[in-house]
C-alpha cells in the first residue's frame, strides 16, 4: 500500500499538470486574441483608407462634373451671343 506522502506527491503532480496546462492554454489564448486584434485592427485602417479614397474620388468626380456643367453653360452663353449678333432666332423647342 503506498503511503500518504506517495500520495501527496501524486496530486502534486497532477495538479501542477493541471495548472501547467491551463496556463497554456491561457497564454494560447492571450496569443489568438491578441492576433485577431491585431488583424481586426488592420482590416479597420485598411477600410478607413479605402473609405478616404472613395470620398477623394467622389470629390474630384463631382468637382470635375460642376467644371463641365460651367463649360456647357458657358458654350450656351456664347451661342446666344452669336446668335443675337448674327440675328439669328432662337431655335423653338419641340
Amino acid at each position: 500500500m503506498q503511503s500518504t506522502s506517495e500520495w501527496v506527491k501524486w496530486a502534486l503532480g497532477v495538479a501542477l499538470a493541471l495548472s501547467s496546462g491551463a496556463f497554456g492554454y491561457a497564454l494560447n489564448t492571450e496569443h489568438r486574441l491578441t492576433s485577431a486584434e491585431q488583424t481586426l485592427q488592420a482590416h479597420i485602417n485598411e477600410a478607413k483608407e479605402t473609405k478616404a479614397d472613395v470620398y477623394q474620388r467622389l470629390n474630384t468626380q463631382d468637382q470635375t462634373q460642376k467644371e463641365v456643367l460651367q463649360a456647357v453653360n458657358d458654350v450656351k452663353v456664347d451661342m446666344a451671343a452669336i446668335r443675337g449678333a448674327l440675328g439669328i432666332p432662337k431655335a423653338s423647342v419641340k
